[in-house]
């Protein structure tokens, strides 16, 4: 199991796509690589598919996150990718060791408040219809660390 976690001062980030670094770990809780965020703190659509497309390749099956916004999370989700989040800022060395919940649908991430005044022309509004109505399962709470998120089967792909 690889996973990713997005970071900013060593910390897990405040926001997904808002992160310095993502750093990605395997299941024996050793980093694999340190990746620079490609969307440069800059929030467009097309930035973060590219961290998305960062993200399938590092073969990813889950993300540790602070938050994150519907869309992205629509997104990691329509992939395969489970996502869980923190209840509070956390170093990342005890990210793994911190109680997490899974989010399992798209509308449990942030609402965009600024997505429809970007006028995005990358996708139509089907997509993200698409990516908002994944996941129909609810979240359950998971306390414990990594063995344990790893212990838990995957979605269905």
């Amino acid at each position: 199991m690889i996973y990713a976690v997005p970071l900013k001062n060593n910390c897990v980030s405040n926001h997904f796509s808002k992160s310095t670094q993502f750093a990605f770990f395997n299941e024996d809780n050793s980093l694999i690589q340190n990746c620079h965020n490609p969307t440069n703190g800059q929030s467009s659509c097309q930035n973060k598919n590219v961290l998305i497309a960062l993200i399938k390749e590092m073969n990813t099956d889950a993300v540790i996150i602070r938050h994150i916004g519907e869309r992205a999370l629509g997104k990691l989700l329509s992939e395969g990718i489970r996502v869980f989040q923190l209840s509070s800022q956390t170093l990342i060395s005890e990210a793994i060791y911190s109680p997490m919940h899974e989010l399992t649908e798209a509308s449990q991430g942030k609402t965009s408040v600024n997505h429809m005044k970007k006028g995005c022309a990358s996708h139509d509004n089907q997509v993200d219809d698409i990516y908002l109505n994944r996941g129909a399962r609810k979240a359950r709470l998971i306390k414990g660390n990594l063995n344990e998120i790893s212990s838990l089967e995957p979605f269905n792909k």
